[in-house]
């Protein structure tokens, strides 16, 4: 069952970087702080979210299996790793994306959001780390609070939409 699960978080995150190195690509190359130009931010904005849960799903089931003996502290460390600079990616996306001003407060907590999930995986490295050479539950109040603060700052985004 334990290789199911994995098989389905690493095909998760996967499928997550493929989207976000399209979305990279979408980005043009030119010079540093162009814009990008979005003509439905409602969808962008529900597709940013999408991912954001995506990329903490996967970040807190490898947690789990870290935490289960079945993921070792170093494979969650990549791939968390990895889910940072997806959430980065999208974090440049937001900040480049000429909003206009009645999105701008949307945009900004969606902004925050992606930060905070960042937060949450650099704690989530640590917590794993520690969970691996204690063989304990470690505290983990900064990592809840870390995912706990991008859900409600993801949940303001909504709530800020016009």
């Amino acid at each position: 069952m334990a290789t199911r699960r994995g098989a389905a978080l690493t095909a998760a995150l996967l499928a997550a970087v493929t989207a976000a190195s399209f979305a990279i690509w979408l980005v043009p190359q030119g010079a540093p702080g162009g814009t990008i130009v979005v003509s439905d931010h409602a969808a962008n904005l529900d597709g940013v979210e999408d991912r954001r849960a995506a990329l903490a799903a996967g970040v807190s089931g490898l947690l789990e299996g870290v935490m289960a003996g079945a993921v070792s502290a170093d494979e969650h460390a990549e791939l968390a790793r990895e889910s940072a600079v997806i959430a980065k990616s999208e974090l440049a996306g937001l900040l480049r994306t000429q909003a206009p001003p009645e999105w701008r407060a949307s945009y900004a907590a969606a902004a925050e959001s992606l930060r905070e999930l960042g937060a949450y995986m650099s704690e989530s490295i640590a917590v794993a780390r520690a969970a691996e050479r204690d063989g304990g539950q470690p505290e983990t109040g900064r990592l809840e609070g870390a995912l706990r603060a991008s859900g409600e700052r993801a949940a303001e985004s909504l709530a800020a939409r016009p």
